[in-house]
């Protein structure tokens, strides 16, 4: 499955960042990636076995 980095929260999984208003996205739910819908964006991750939360900066290992 091709994904790409949220375009509302830039890749972060919150929206409003360092501010009184910080809130997890509502577009991503908070992993910080959506399913690439072919928009010509350049930011399309390839995440074909790959454990999407990890890939979200959850704070595991990296990704091989």
């Amino acid at each position: 499955m091709k994904t790409k980095a949220c375009p509302e929260c830039d890749g972060a999984g919150v929206v409003d960042k360092d501010t009184d208003h910080e809130r997890q996205c509502p577009n991503c739910g908070g992993t910080g990636i959506v399913p690439d819908d072919d928009d010509g964006d350049g930011n399309v991750l390839n995440t074909r076995g790959c454990d999407v939360e990890m890939m979200a900066g959850d704070g595991g290992p990296a990704p091989a």
